[in-house]
């Protein structure tokens, strides 16, 4: 199963490391994650072959988590895990999208098995595929690297271009795994060749091609984006395996560490850094395919008061709810970052009208407004929202911030002057007196 990408979810960090310790040996690329919104995110920018997820998570079950990732995963295999009697499993909409439950421990055979009987052999989408390689030289160069890379292993399934504007175009509508470059092209050379590629290749392996190993060479290469250099010679020698797989390890690894720094301890929302990359991503496909990001600001109604009245550690649990929610709502390009105490941003990809991101607003605010119990209360928290569209109403993500920070200050005054309701309420545990707390939303 060399190349095989499994996403395995649990929320016992040293479970993931063990899981994904054992099934790399067996050749799989795995990727984990230690809550839902983490899964959601990764299967927002990877495609995986075969998703692993716990049945009790810290903050859904399992089964809920399986039903969504379904959406944007409709052609993987899932399979729940349990350390529990696997008929104590609830009936549930994710019954006829999971292939098997596996009981824990489980063993990386039992995996395959399982993998191998939902995808045999012959297959279109056989447990083997090849690494989605693009090269990007000029016709000699090329030509000889794929010749050498054909009878290798992992399989590639390359692509071979010779200037960085027909790489754009590959990687438009193609995913890429790993990238084999020469630095001398036709239209940019050396160093500048290698940032091209790596704007376009920001989460793919990209390994340079060179004539030999000079060190001051190799070491310019690694500073400025490479995850490896390999000379003709070491191809021909049949290192061409170890160099890809190395490669394809160590941007995996990297793009993990960059994505845990760049999220929010509380809730695991990305950040403002990483939803600035997004939204400069999610231009240049825009750009390329006319089509509109929406981007819609969120501030809780009421948040202050559950502080204040049931404590910091109920606001901490009513934020990685509301966080829970807003990502439930994702489709594999969006974003939701927090940006602050209670304020969230929503970014939508691939909108095209403006009532589509009403739409998206409409749901959002809704998925707020439904009550939380956190240890025993009900709480009910609402929502302001305000919302922009790039490029109509700005071209940049500060703009398109402000403008809809505006809009959500508005609904919050008109709120506050009675022109709409948004309130919020929360229930106290049942007591002698039987009281209940209320308020109105700030």
């Amino acid at each position: 199963m060399n190349n095989h990408k499994i996403l395995f979810v649990d929320d016992d960090e040293l479970v993931c490391r063990a899981v994904q310790r054992s099934l790399a040996s067996r050749g799989m690329i795995v990727m984990t994650a230690t809550n839902g919104g983490d899964a959601m995110r990764h299967a927002g920018v990877e495609r995986f072959d075969t998703i692993i997820v716990d049945v009790h998570l810290s903050d859904e079950l399992g089964t809920e988590l399986v039903a969504s990732l379904a959406s944007c995963h409709p052609d993987a295999v899932f399979i729940l895990a349990t350390g529990a009697d696997a008929h104590t499993i609830p009936s549930s909409e994710a019954d006829g999208i999971v292939t098997c439950v596996l009981a824990k421990p489980f063993t990386a055979d039992e995996v395959i098995a399982a993998v191998r009987r939902e995808r045999p052999e012959g297959h279109p989408e056989d447990i083997d595929r090849p690494l989605s390689a693009l090269i990007v030289a000029d016709e000699t160069d090329g030509s000889r690297v794929e010749a050498l890379l054909a009878t290798g292993s992992p399989r590639l399934s390359p692509l071979r271009v010779t200037t960085l504007a027909e790489a754009a175009a590959i990687v438009a509508t193609t995913p890429i795994d790993v990238c084999l470059a020469s630095p001398g092209l036709r239209d940019s050379r050396g160093i500048a060749a290698l940032h091209g590629l790596r704007e376009l290749l920001p989460t793919s392996a990209i390994v340079v091609l060179a004539p030999d190993f000079d060190d001051a060479r190799v070491a310019r290469f690694l500073r400025h984006g490479a995850d490896d250099v390999m000379t003709f010679d070491s191809l021909a020698a049949g290192d061409g395996t170890r160099i890809i797989r190395l490669a394809c390890d160590r941007r995996l690894a990297r793009r993990d560490l960059i994505d845990r720094a760049q999220r929010d301890p509380l809730t695991g929302l990305v950040t403002k850094p990483a939803l600035r990359a997004r939204f400069q991503r999610g231009r240049e496909l825009a750009e390329r395919f006319d089509s509109k990001i929406g981007l819609v600001f969120i501030d809780l109604d009421g948040f202050k008061q559950v502080n204040d009245t049931l404590g910091h550690a109920a606001g901490d649990a009513l934020l990685q709810e509301i966080s829970r929610r807003l990502c439930a709502h994702l489709r594999c390009f969006d974003t939701v970052a927090r940006i602050g105490g209670d304020e969230f941003v929503f970014l939508a990809e691939q909108v095209k009208t403006r009532a589509d991101l009403d739409s998206i607003v409409d749901r959002l605010r809704s998925a707020v407004k439904l009550p939380v119990v956190i240890n025993g209360v009900p709480v009910t928290v609402g929502a302001s929202c305000g919302a922009s569209v790039y490029p109509d109403e700005a071209g940049d993500l500060d703009s398109l911030q402000a403008l809809a920070d505006g809009r959500m200050y508005d609904e919050k005054r008109d709120a506050r002057l009675g022109r709409s309701s948004v309130s919020m309420h929360i229930a106290t545990r049942p007591s002698a007196r039987e009281q209940a707390a209320s308020f109105e939303a700030r």
